[in-house]
Parts: structure tokens; sequence; C-alpha cells
């Protein structure tokens, strides 16, 4: 078949499926770039030399996650022959589980997009721009949005956060909105102080909530503003801050609607979610009174969604956690004679929250990670816990918590048996490193490694060989990785690896992550150790 009929063939059975699909939205168009390198991937599949087919037939796995209709509407064709359908066939479920990766990981930086732009958005329309201090503060702004959970943020990011926020201000700005994110960082701040931090904050998430700044700011200013209550007085309240927080807790209840139909994303949702549930229950001195009086609202103002779902199975499943490992302060700890009729209770509930997210959504990476964790915490068996796993990776190819997971889960059910290290070094040989899956061994070691005397254990060569590795591997392909070359320069203080461990440090400079560390100054030690012990050791 010549490249301009392969060609047609795939682009007229997209164009008939789509017309099939009625009312579906259309997918995004089809880059022509692409097309006409899957028509004469095609083409080299059917060549007469096996060496070219089975060339193509490899290069398909490179093939990007939007290529997989353009395969499928091959085979759907008709117009292949029987051997290259066959070998179109065995990469489709390869190209799916791309396709998956990139379409949650596409959620995750449109969350972040979302959140940056909405940020920008609420100075622009707040009321108090000022072309004397527009520009700083729209850069503090851009840089004060981070992920949602950033590893890589390091002491110096913090200061550049700060002193753009502090241009901002010096410069004149008064924006209720930028003051907030000021007043949030204070509690970062070296010798935090909850009282002044509180006062900050709520003065400033006053005018944003009494300011033209849309929903979801003024529910998070409300829900951060009662985590500043609850940060100043121990519980029990007096009257006058159980009104307070209520009011707060309440307003930003009422937010709630307006906020998903600004479109915010589900995962912000759930932070102001879980903030806001904390705090109902200090004010109720009920933990699951609390997160039930968010549940029902999230319920009301996201209906179609698992999301509250999920937040009750994580709840239950943290409950369970704190009463099966005594983490709950003594006054209010299960007794032993009870632990087993609370975890039971406890386990059906959270089962039945799972169950009914996974039936809402069964491919949901989130549900189906909380699937194995319940799985992991009543240690079920391996038969029961494989095929969830199973479906935790076809669901998300780059699932490195439902690997985490399963790693914890194999360390349970045979304690200093070889099955977790086995499946680590697995995670290792896979090479997935931008889903960090492979550091998967490093995390391993370091749980095995006696808290006491980690060198003994970093200082084996068969645990040395893995770290090596694995933190070698992934700092190849990602520099900048902090928080990984950090702990790649702990992991070799441990081991006595001083030359690497001063590699490390030079390389980081100022960046480090100190929370690797324990803090700033075991990590100056440290630095300051391998600097010395490296230039003493023989060349």
């Amino acid at each position: 078949m010549r490249l301009g009929s392969i060609l047609n063939c795939v682009l007229c059975t997209l164009t008939v499926a789509i017309a099939l699909a009625g009312a579906a939205p259309p997918p995004p168009a089809t880059d022509p770039a692409l097309a006409a390198q899957v028509a004469a991937m095609l083409l080299k599949l059917n060549s007469e030399d096996f060496r070219i087919r089975d060339a193509a037939s490899t290069a398909v796995e490179g093939l990007p996650a939007e290529a997989l209709p353009l395969i499928e509407a091959a085979l759907a064709s008709g117009e292949l022959s029987p051997e290259v359908s066959v070998r179109l066939d065995a990469k489709v479920s390869l190209l799916k589980r791309k396709a998956a990766a990139t379409a949650y990981e596409n959620s995750i930086r449109q969350e972040l997009e979302w959140n940056r732009t909405t940020a920008l958005t609420a100075y622009d329309q707040g009321g108090h721009t000022n072309p004397k201090w527009d520009a700083a503060a729209r850069e503090a702004l851009v840089l004060q949005t981070r992920p949602r959970i950033d590893l890589n943020r390091s002491p110096r990011d913090d200061a550049r956060i700060a002193a753009a926020l502090q241009k901002a201000i010096d410069l004149g700005c008064d924006d209720p909105f930028l003051l907030y994110l000021r007043a949030l960082r204070s509690r970062a701040l070296p010798g935090y102080e909850p009282r002044k931090a509180y006062e900050m904050i709520d003065h400033a998430a006053a005018g944003v909530i009494a300011g033209h700044y849309p929903a979801f700011r003024k529910m998070m200013a409300a829900a951060r503003t009662a985590e500043a209550i609850v940060a100043i007085e121990p519980a029990p309240f007096s009257i006058a801050t159980k009104r307070e927080l209520a009011m707060n807790l309440d307003f930003a209840l009422a937010e709630m609607p307006d906020a998903v139909r600004e479109g915010a994303p589900r995962a912000l949702m759930y932070d102001a979610a879980a903030a806001l549930y904390s705090c109902y229950a200090v004010l109720f001195d009920n933990a699951e009174k609390g997160m039930t009086r968010v549940e029902t609202a999230l319920r009301a103002a996201m209906p179609k969604t698992n999301l509250p779902f999920i937040l009750a199975a994580d709840f239950y499943l943290a409950r369970a956690e704190a009463v099966r490992n005594d983490l709950d302060p003594p006054s209010v700890r299960t007794e032993p004679a009870n632990k087993a009729k609370v975890l039971a209770e406890l386990d059906a509930k959270s089962t039945a929250a799972i169950d009914a997210a996974l039936a809402i959504d069964p491919q949901d990476p989130v549900a189906l990670i909380d699937k194995l964790r319940h799985l992991t915490y009543t240690q079920a068996s391996r038969e029961e816990f494989e095929p969830w796993f199973e479906k935790s990776m076809a669901a998300y190819p780059n699932n490195l918590r439902a690997c985490q997971i399963k790693r914890i889960f194999l360390a349970r059910i045979n304690p200093g048996g070889q099955e977790a290290t086995e499946f680590a070094r697995q995670c290792l040989a896979g090479a997935n490193w931008s889903s960090r899956i492979p550091l998967i061994i490093v995390d391993l070691h370091t749980g095995n490694s006696r808290f006491d005397s980690p060198e003994e254990y970093f200082a084996r060569s068969d645990v040395w060989n893995d770290v090596q590795a694995a933190e070698e591997g992934y700092l190849k392909l990602y520099p900048r990785a902090l928080f990984d070359r950090t702990n790649y320069a702990m992991v070799a203080c441990y081991a006595r690896r001083w030359d690497i461990a001063k590699a490390q440090f030079d390389l980081l400079g100022e960046d480090g992550v100190h929370s690797v560390f324990r803090g700033k100054q075991t990590y100056d030690y440290y630095r300051r150790k391998a600097e010395l012990l490296a230039a003493a050791a023989p060349k």
C-alpha cells in the first residue's frame, strides 16, 4: 500500500470514528507530522525485509501516547496485512498505558497552570493594581505558585519567593491577596510565632473575603484562617474562639459550590476539604463528625465525582493506622481490648468508601491507591493484592505511589524476607526514570537501615551498589532534582563515600534541601565533614 493511501486510511477512519461518536466531544486535532510518521512506520512494517519490519515494530514502542488513535484506526481499517496487524496489536496495550500516564500527568500540569493563572487573575481583579508595583506583584505570584508536592523546593527558593513578595509590598502594594500569601509564608519562617502569624493571616484573609476575589481564593482564605485559630489556642476553646472558628469554617463551606463552578481542580478541592475537616474535628471535638460535615458539603458541590468518597476513605484509612500503631494522644488512645472492634468498624467504613469511589471511576489512580493501602493495612494475601496492583499500574503506568505501597506490603507479609528487595530491584531494572519508580530501592534501603547506625548498613557493597545505580541513573537525566541529590549526599556520607558526598554538596551549592538531613545544622555539619574527609582521603 502506498504511503498516501495509508495516511488517508488512518485519517479517514479517525473522521468516521468521530462522526459515530455523536454528541461526544472531538479529540484534539491530529498532528500531521505524527500522522505521517505513523503512516511511514506502517509501510516499514509491511516491508519484505525482515530487519526493516523488526526495527519498525520496535520503533512503535517509541511513539507518543497521541499516536494511539492513529494505530487503532489503522487496525480497524482492514487494510493491513495479517502480520502487520499482529505486530501492531501487540503494541496497543503499551500505547494505552502511555496514554493513561499522559492523561493523568497532563491533569497535574493543568492543575498547576490553573493555580498560577487564577492567582494572577485574582490579583488583576482585586482592585489594588498599580503600575508602580504590578510587575513585582505578578512576579511574586508566579514564583509563589509551586506544585502541591514540591520535593525540590530549596531554602534559596523560599528566600527568592519571600524577597519577591516583600519587594512588591515595599513598592506600596496593598493587595489583600498578596498580603495573605505573604502572611501564609510567615508560618515557615525561623522563630515562627503562631499568634503573630494568626494576626497577619486573619487581617489579610479578611480583605480577601470582603474583596472582589474568586470563590476558591475566598474559601481557602477562610480555611487558612481557621487553621491559624486552631494553632494559637489549645482546646477546649472559649465561646468567642468557637464562634470565630465556626464562622470561618461555615463561610468556606458556603463558597465550595462556587469554587467548583469556577473550575477548581479536584486535587485543590481535596486540599481545601482536608484543611476544613481537620478544623471541624477540633471544633466538634470529634474527628469523624468533622469529616462527615465536610464530606456532605463536598457531595453537594461535586455530586458526579468520587472525591467525597476518596476524602472519607483517606480519613478512615488514616484513623485505622493511628489506632493500630497507638498514634493517638494517650487521653483518647483506644484500649487494647477494644482495638479489634474499632479496627473492624474502620475497615468496614473504608471499604464502603473505596468501593463507592471505584464504582464511579474504576480507573481512578487515587481510588486504586486507597484500595492498595486498605489491602496492606488489613494484611490481605498476595493473591488478593496483586490483581489490584496490576489494575493500578494499568490505569497509570507511572504510579510511583502504588509501587511504594507494594514494597511496604511485601515487607509486611514477610518481615525480613527478600520479596520487597527483589521487587525494589525490579523497579530499578525497569529504568522508568521519569516516574521515580527506580528510586524505590533507595527508599527500601533507607527504611532498612537502623536509625542509630545507618553507616554500618550503607557500607555494605550490595546496598551501596543499589543506591549508586539508582541515584546516578536518575540524576544523570534530572540533574536539578535537588531533593534526590541531597538524599544521595546523605547516603554517601553514611556509606563513608566522602568523595561522592562532597561532589553532590558541591553541585548543590546553596540549594540543598535541608529537611533531608532533618535541618540546616545537620546538613551543614555533614557538608563540612565531607569536604574535610574527601580532601584527606588518599588519591
